[in-house]
């Protein structure tokens, strides 16, 4: 059978009309899912295609998804749901970036509330039951059904974290070898990334699936300070990573530890070390870890 949904992203606060998702995000986040057999996304055309065991699924920027040869309807609405739960990610809020970047800590308007679009999720009925300050997350997503998931995600990124920390300062020192470090940061922020896909399908709560996100916005800062750090590498600008070592490696152990009052502290060893540092891939390297820590400092439902 045939099954057509679109999610009526009309209802979601906040959200941008017209072009509602980002199809850069809807590809990486749809990458993580795991039940395709085969799987192609264009971010150019905001489209992606999908087989799942026999079935043909297509999914547009504009919300609308197809489930061809599902086995009946609720086959069909069992995808559809799960497909919907991940799109979320890549809705665009206000300020024009998708969801999971709001959830990053790397972008400034998102900052002081939660993110609009995380009001309310596609295809859900129910109300938040709450909210949870940024350095409760971890361990109310943990406590849930499904949070050994989600603590296996996490353990994964505070295993990039530390060696995207161990690659800045190799790189400080001008040292050769990176290419083994940077893979394993890759490997693990893509096996967290299908944790928190695998969380976010599989949790009843509409709310709390959306904290998945959360740990894909980790990841894509992770993955940011990753790229810059080659960029730089490539520059021989070894000589300009004075103190940036040390500096994500407390950014990132504020967040993993939960440890919210350290976060003015960091905000002003940034102020600082940007009165020393230009080049961008330096405050890109920097900001990996920062964005991540004050994750800490914003607010979720739940």
């Amino acid at each position: 059978m045939t099954l057509e949904a679109r999610f009526d992203l009309s209802k979601i606060s906040g959200c941008t009309f017209g072009e509602y998702i980002d199809p850069k995000q809807m590809c990486h986040l749809m990458r993580t899912i795991e039940f395709f057999d085969r799987f192609r996304c264009s971010d150019e055309m905001g489209y992606a295609y999908g087989e799942s065991g026999g079935r043909r699924i297509h999914a547009f920027q504009g919300g609308k998804i197809i489930v061809r040869r599902a086995e009946d309807e609720a086959d069909a609405r069992r995808i559809l749901r799960a497909l919907a739960r991940v799109m979320w990610g890549s809705v665009k809020c206000d300020c024009e970036h998708a969801m999971v970047h709001c959830l990053s800590g790397a972008c400034d308007d998102c900052l002081d509330d939660v993110c609009g679009c995380q009001l309310e999720p596609p295809m859900e009925g129910r109300e938040s039951e709450g909210r949870l300050k940024g350095w409760e997350v971890l361990d109310f997503a943990q406590s849930l059904e499904h949070g050994d998931t989600y603590g296996s995600a996490a353990h994964n990124l505070r295993q990039a974290g530390e060696k995207l920390a161990e690659l800045t300062e190799m790189l400080s020192r001008g040292k050769e070898g990176l290419a083994r470090l940077e893979n394993e940061v890759r490997a693990h922020c893509v096996e967290a990334g299908r944790l928190a896909t695998s969380f976010i399908i599989e949790t009843d709560n509409g709310f709390h699936a959306g904290l998945g996100f959360l740990l894909h916005g980790v990841a894509l800062n992770m993955l940011t300070g990753l790229e810059a750090l080659i960029d730089l590498s490539g520059k021989n600008g070894h000589e300009t990573l004075t103190g940036i070592p040390e500096f994500v490696s407390e950014c990132l152990t504020t967040f993993f530890e939960s440890e919210h009052e350290n976060l003015e502290k960091l905000t002003r060893d940034r102020e600082r070390i940007l009165s020393s540092v230009s080049d961008e891939d330096v405050i890109m390297i920097m900001d990996a870890g920062y964005h991540t820590a004050r994750i800490l400092g914003k607010s979720f439902p739940k």
